[in-house]
């Protein structure tokens, strides 16, 4: 079987699952967590998509993230939850999330085993709100990871207007084995006074993969305006890498600019959102970019679509700008 062939029938086996797990929504399947035993809930999430792009690279449909995830209530104060997550159709299964959180006095929490970094979720989850289009800004450049082994402090203060997380963690990412060479130390802080979100991120690391001098810091700042109906802000990162030979980033610098705005329909809420990335990976070299426009709209029970055009500079000089177009699918099971 040719290369072309196989890629054909990836691409129609991967539209045959979203058209079934979306036949699963579109009669009636429920869009929440199902109770399979007390304190035991299970529940799945698909991202899929049919995208032009340029170059055809890209082209076709695609499965891009399936994952199942089981939430345990242990006892009062003690919860688990594992994540399995598939890239494509085409990868095996790995572990996102296997951890343990354990509730304490004064609203705060402690998480033990393979959990959520201080940032990357946080911007998927308040700021960004898109994972299922791209991923969050940081995550996309290959700054930060999402998920780490380690263990973390987390937990609100001065009734909920101040919230952080401070991680201890192996500084390798998920779906990389530890070297015990160097740990990682990752926070966030932020302020939610009323529509007004603001705070501070970093992570700080010695000798990442057992490297002599790779010592990856990222400190960053973000801000953003959120009433319900407009969500819009900006983040601004320095990436450095040390002194290691190759490292990704040399005295970095990455801009991102990104919103949305509730549009006045009737029949159903559709939302139009934006993003502008602006990285320079190394000092005294040229900038890199990434735009992103599209609407979105939930167009049955757990199933939102998200058309969408893209503009990304490859840093290739032999490609150059890439346009790309299509639409980005989320399902909630």
């Amino acid at each position: 079987m040719t290369h072309d062939m196989r890629r054909t029938r990836g691409r129609w086996a991967a539209l045959a699952g979203v058209a079934a797990v979306a036949g699963v929504v579109l009669t009636g399947g429920p869009a929440a967590a199902y109770q399979i035993a007390d304190g035991l809930t299970l529940n799945g999430k698909f991202y899929a998509d049919a995208t032009w792009s340029e170059h055809d690279d890209d082209s076709g449909f695609h499965l891009r993230r399936s994952y199942l995830m089981l939430k345990a209530d242990v006892q009062p104060g003690l919860k688990a939850r594992l994540t399995l997550d598939q890239r494509s159709e085409a990868e095996t299964v790995f572990v996102k999330h296997a951890y343990v959180e354990k509730t304490l006095p004064h609203d705060m929490a402690v998480w033990a085993g393979l959990a959520g970094t201080p940032y990357v979720p946080y911007d998927e989850a308040h700021f960004w709100g898109y994972r299922y289009v791209e991923r969050s800004f940081t995550d996309y450049w290959g700054m930060q990871s999402s998920t780490d082994l380690g263990a973390s402090l987390l937990g609100t203060a001065a009734e909920g207007k101040v919230a952080y997380q401070v991680s201890l963690l192996n500084g390798e990412g998920y779906q990389n084995t530890p070297d015990g060479n160097g740990f990682a130390l990752a926070g966030r802080g932020n302020l939610d006074q009323g529509n007004l979100h603001a705070g501070f991120f970093f992570h700080e690391e010695r000798a990442r993969g057992g490297v002599t001098d790779y010592n990856p810091s990222r400190e960053g700042i973000f801000a953003f305006w959120d009433d319900g109906s407009v969500r819009a802000g900006a983040q601004a990162v320095i990436a450095d890498d040390g002194n290691a030979a190759g490292v990704p980033f040399d005295k970095a610098r990455g801009l991102n600019f990104q919103g949305q705005i509730k549009l006045p329909t009737k029949a159903r809420e559709v939302w139009a959102f934006g993003r502008w990335d602006d990285v320079r990976p190394v000092k005294g070299s040229g900038h890199r970019f990434y735009g992103i426009a599209g609407i979105a709209t939930e167009v049955a029970k757990g199933l939102t679509l998200a058309p969408n055009v893209r503009v990304l500079d490859t840093g290739i000089a032999s490609r150059g700008t890439e346009y790309m177009a299509g639409v980005n699918a989320q399902l909630l099971l």
